[in-house]
């Protein structure tokens, strides 16, 4: 999951939070100024006190109020370390346990940020980054607030996915959410109850089966809700106190993972049967029982049987959607509607071809439809006439509907050829597509061959890669670029991080890109019968906005 990110996060928590701060005396930053405009960069305007949140005192263990300063320098979220004023240490008992000299929040974070950039590894900077989260939260999010578009990358897509791989042996021994396994059946109100903060808005849950391209990594998975919700409050300015990273652990079927001597899930195959179903019923009900009916619930990276299932399922009573299906396909759409500035040609007219028939191709596929028949009246049917799917199997037509998974037949379209295209390249030569979009964690399948067929067929293509991380990526930028007739084509990646061989494109700016004409559409329609709201989140209908 992860291609979509916090760019709708702005537009959704203004129901859930309109006027968000820490405590009323020290209100965040908007939102608004963490994101690119056209006088404004990534976060880069000085720091400010009134920036972060101010430090109250709180109950402690055993109540003994000796040892307060201790207990509120061991909290990461209460913690403010060697930026703690000379008031509140004397205040709050801190006297001896921190050096003399108080450090501004500015130097601290330049002082991190020099360790980042000292580093070898982008997983070594993952590391620090979460070594600083655990011991003082503001510090981290200063950070990544100021220089979002620098740690975005380090934080979430790419290095994220190597996190999860490398999760059991990086573990940081500081809870960062809750794992809830099929043992805690019964149970999963009291889990819930074991959170020290009550006042959670958003929870991103996952089953750990399908993380990014990289399949089921089980409860190593947890490092992509963390990840995730950390983009809330950097990207969104949402606090981090409402935010709850859940890691549902049913088994995993990585045999090679779940034999890790330092592995932490249940060891034992994926539960598919009622079990399954029963923690997630279990852990949604007890999740609007203990933070009330508004709370929102996204499902992440799980696998397409139970993403598509699940969703169906709770759509209509839980404020829920999945990034996979609904966040990716909302950027995406964006950056189709952005590319009419460059091809002159308006959405219904254009022929797509995706490539990956998945939770992201057909979530794609689906809301362009959906876009096309509400902006020229056409109906879904005929609006999804010209969007061709393409699987592991051949290219999706109607003499496969008996095969096809629930997801994939709305896509199964008649072929008036001989006999269906088994390869992309053909497919492209017989559909003649102006825009190709990869969602199929198949790395370089965008060759050669297709990247140049797409550009002798059409003046400007389009070409999406959208597959995380960048190791799965379908085709680099430069490999578009060069091979499909540079400059003519329009290649829209939605790639966290540029590829190291392109010293000239870079693909962390060509997202800005996507983001931004997103944001437009949906601040440009307020109320609750936007557009933006109703077809980017349609399945969010329990009344959270």
């Amino acid at each position: 999951g992860g291609r979509s990110f916090a760019v709708l996060l702005v537009s959704l928590f203004a129901a859930i939070s309109p006027s968000f701060s820490f405590t009323p005396s020290a209100p965040m930053p908007s939102a608004s100024s963490c994101f690119p405009t056209k006088k404004s960069k990534w976060c880069t305007r000085a720091l400010k006190p009134s920036m972060f949140p101010t430090v109250t005192s709180m109950s402690t263990s055993n109540n003994k109020e000796e040892a307060q300063g201790w207990n509120l320098l061991k909290l990461p979220s209460r913690s403010a370390s060697i930026t703690t004023s000379k008031e509140d240490r004397e205040r709050l008992r801190m006297r001896g346990l921190l050096p003399a000299g108080q450090v501004t929040m500015e130097a601290a974070v330049e002082a991190l940020m020099e360790q980042i950039r000292d580093k070898s590894t982008d997983l070594e900077r993952y590391i620090l980054l979460h070594s600083i989260q655990d011991g003082c939260e503001k510090i981290y999010f200063a950070a990544l607030m100021k220089y979002t578009k620098e740690l975005m990358p380090i934080v979430y897509t790419p290095t994220v996915g190597q996190a999860c791989l490398d999760w059991h042996r990086i573990y940081r021994h500081t809870p960062r959410g809750l794992y809830l396994s099929l043992e805690d059946i019964g149970h999963v109100k009291e889990a819930l109850q074991n959170w020290p903060e009550k006042n959670i808005k958003v929870i991103v849950v996952t089953d750990g089966e399908r993380i990014l391209g990289l399949g089921d990594l089980g409860v190593n998975g947890m490092g992509i809700p963390v990840g995730k919700l950390a983009l809330y409050t950097a990207c969104a300015g949402i606090d981090p106190a409402y935010c709850l990273p859940v890691q549902l652990d049913v088994g995993t079927n990585n045999e090679a993972l779940r034999n890790q001597p330092t592995y932490m899930g249940l060891r034992r195959q994926r539960e598919r049967g009622p079990s399954y179903d029963q923690l997630v019923k279990e852990f949604i009900e007890a999740a609007k029982e203990e933070y009330g009916s508004s709370v929102l619930i996204q499902f992440e990276d799980f696998g397409n049987k139970n993403a598509f299932r699940l969703l169906e399922t709770y759509s209509q009573n839980t404020c829920c959607f999945n990034d996979d299906i609904q966040g990716t396909a909302a950027v995406a759409l964006a950056g189709l509607i952005a590319s009419k500035k460059l091809t002159k040609r308006e959405l219904e007219d254009e022929t797509f071809l995706f490539f990956g028939a998945g939770e992201a191709g057909t979530g794609i596929a689906e809301l362009v439809a959906s876009y096309i028949a509400e902006k020229t009246s056409k109906s879904k049917t005929q609006a999804r006439e010209k969007i061709w799917l393409f699987d592991s199997q051949g290219l999706i037509t109607s003499q496969r509907a008996g095969d096809l998974a629930h997801h994939k037949k709305p896509f199964a379209h008649d072929f008036s050829g001989s006999s269906a295209p088994s390869s992309l390249a053909e497919a492209i030569s017989l559909l003649r597509p102006t825009g190709l979009i990869g969602a199929s964690a198949m790395p370089k399948v965008f060759n050669e061959e297709v990247c140049r067929k797409m550009g002798e067929i059409n003046e400007r293509p389009i070409i999406f890669s959208l597959s995380n991380p960048t190791s799965k990526a379908e085709c680099t930028a430069q490999e578009a670029y060069t091979v499909s007739s540079s400059p003519r084509t329009l290649s829209r990646f939605l790639e966290n991080r540029p590829s190291s061989d392109d010293p000239t494109v870079d693909g962390r700016e060509m997202c800005l890109l996507v983001r931004q004409p997103h944001a437009r559409i949906d601040h440009q329609r307020k109320g609750p019968d936007s557009w933006a709201r109703q077809q980017c989140w349609p399945l969010c209908t329990a009344g959270c906005y």
